[in-house]
């Protein structure tokens, strides 16, 4: 569940501050003033690192803590904490894409709910990954949160680190896809110049 509260809340986040700004206008009064939408982008990724950085935090003391779900924990808090937070940036990258796609917030919240059910159900959360269709297991282990769910489990539950293959696995499989969004935000904004219209 941690993988993807750290996933979907950037998404949410970042899609609806987006699609808000584009609807009321100020995306663009501020495009035709000479800011670039890197700029806007780099304010957005600035502000929601300190968010992503908040909730990770205080999803961990909600999940791990005696005070309150008291799971158990065998593995490193350091580590699990950075795989939450290449999780985020995967999450806000994905929520720029879903900005970039939608032409209201309806579209992108419409967007942002099936992309939740999706993850939830095919990236081992509530349905394990090894009790899968042959063909569905292939097709989950292609999305963001496959194997850094499976990595969080391993890690909270049997306490590996970093250096065992499944770990690794998933914090390549979460870094992999940063480049991988990135480019694609930057590939639809080329191609959809005046999309904040």
């Amino acid at each position: 569940m941690l993988s993807l509260t750290a996933f979907y809340i950037p998404v949410l986040y970042t899609g609806a501050m987006l699609m808000f700004e584009k609807d009321g206008g100020l995306l663009e009064r501020i495009m035709i003033s000479g800011m670039k939408f890197s700029e806007i982008a780099a304010s957005h990724f600035v502000i929601q690192i300190v968010f992503i950085v908040v909730q990770n935090f205080g999803s961990m003391c909600l999940m791990y803590t005696p005070m309150f779900f008291n799971s158990p924990f065998e593995g490193s808090v350091v580590t699990t904490y950075f795989l939450l937070l290449a999780i985020s940036l995967v999450g806000m990258l994905f929520g720029f894409v879903i900005a970039l796609l939608s032409k209201t917030q309806t579209d992108a919240a419409y967007f942002g709910i099936g992309c939740n059910f999706l993850m939830k159900f095919l990236c081992g959360m509530m349905w394990p990954t090894q009790g899968m269709n042959h063909y569905l297991q292939i097709f989950s282990y292609f999305l963001p949160i496959t194997l850094a769910t499976d990595a969080l489990r391993s890690l909270g539950s049997r306490g590996w680190d970093i250096t065992h293959p499944d770990i690794l696995l998933g914090f390549g499989t979460t870094l992999l896809w940063i480049p991988i969004l990135g480019c694609t935000a930057a590939f639809i904004m080329k191609k959809k110049s005046n999309w904040f219209e």
